[in-house]
């Protein structure tokens, strides 16, 4: 499950180039935060401990949330980046429809963008 949300990573670093310079930054942090968190739920996904050890760092969530509510808004190129932020939420909160949904829409939206 966690292997759709890697590639999904890949596939968006393509994205933050495009935005706008003062964009760029925060979409590259958005993509630092989705990867670093997609390598370790796969590290403790492997390890068959992802719900007994996954504890939720809150501060992370506030990042994250801060920056896909900024990056939907200011940017047609930052909605995928904003679409894998929630996909990230959903999977941390566990939240498995809703990251499944997200991930599709992340799929979606990077495709109509050419990515």
């Amino acid at each position: 499950m966690i292997v759709r949300l890697v590639d999904l990573c890949e596939r968006a670093s393509s994205v933050a180039p495009t935005l706008p310079p003062a964009e760029q930054v925060d979409g590259r942090r958005l993509l630092a935060l989705c990867q670093t968190y997609a390598e370790r739920a796969t590290e403790l996904e492997s390890a068959a401990a992802l719900e007994s050890e996954h504890k939720v760092d809150e501060a992370f969530t506030r990042e994250l949330s801060r920056l896909v509510e900024y990056l939907a808004r200011r940017h047609a190129h930052g909605i995928p980046l904003a679409t894998l932020g929630r996909a990230v939420l959903a999977h941390q909160s566990h939240h498995r429809a809703f990251y499944v949904t997200a991930c599709a829409e992340t799929e979606q939206k990077l495709a109509l963008l050419g990515f």
